[in-house]
């Protein structure tokens, strides 16, 4: 426990990248605030490139923690990298950008993509807000217009991880998703704990799982039409303490 305080009293304190230790990592994880990226939390700012250039950053450097604080992101599609860890701490919030033309991913468009890393995760305690209305209108719009030649595949979902190893996501709010909230494609040795995922507006399944083996979910709240959708094709599922809305018991 004084170890704890000792280590929250020196992030408080310190304004450069210091070292703490990780439990998804045997090694020191080197920690980094969004800010010192140009990184705005003013809810106005479109972040996207800032936090893609956060991220490349960090995994230049071997991998690391970025962490963001208090205050409303706004931010189109960004890719995560190997060793690269997101933290959202109580209070943060990423907005998805209401422009369709700020979305784009591999294996499929998301806010946050990652397609054949290892070693990711996304945690810590804040919201990820999809702006479904808002994004979904503009997506339909440009459909209409030509620009888009299939509004429905289009779509993003929040998270999506293709062909990744050894990911986490845990301790978040997920809401409004354009599409599903977490989608798992050929994956392996996934967790996905302590979710409170809320998308009861949207006929997608709010948890996806294709062609994954040794996928944990845990200690997960749900309220979406489709709570969970894995087929045949995957592999050691383990599903424990999560439900719906209704008591349901997710399985």
């Amino acid at each position: 426990m004084k170890h704890k305080l000792l280590v929250s009293f020196l992030v408080l304190l310190l304004s450069v990248p210091f070292e703490v230790m990780a439990q998804e990592y045997k090694a020191p994880v080197r920690e980094y605030k969004a800010v010192a990226f140009g990184i705005k939390a003013d809810g106005v700012t479109l972040n996207t490139a800032s936090i893609q250039r956060a991220i490349d950053f960090l995994s230049a450097k071997g991998g690391g923690t970025l962490t963001f604080y208090v205050g409303r992101y706004l931010t189109g599609s960004f890719e995560l990298k190997s060793n690269v860890r997101i933290r959202l701490s109580g209070g943060a919030v990423f907005v998805f950008s209401p422009n369709a033309f700020d979305v784009q991913g591999k294996g499929g468009n998301a806010m946050i993509y990652a397609d054949g890393q290892q070693n990711i995760s996304v945690f810590g305690g804040g919201t990820i807000e999809g702006n479904s209305s808002q994004l979904c209108d503009n997506i339909r719009k440009q459909a209409e217009a030509g620009h888009i030649e299939d509004a429905e595949a289009f779509t993003p979902v929040l998270i999506s991880f293709s062909n990744c190893s050894n990911a986490t996501v845990s301790t978040l709010y997920l809401q409004n998703a354009p599409a599903s909230t977490v989608r798992l494609n050929r994956c392996k040795d996934v967790t996905l704990k302590k979710l409170f995922v809320f998308n009861k507006g949207n006929a997608r399944p709010a948890i996806d799982i294709k062609d994954c083996r040794n996928v944990k979910l845990q200690d997960t709240y749900v309220d979406a039409p489709e709570p969970l959708r894995h087929d045949g094709t995957s592999n050691e599922i383990s599903i424990s303490n999560c439900k719906t809305v209704s008591g349901q018991t997710l399985k």
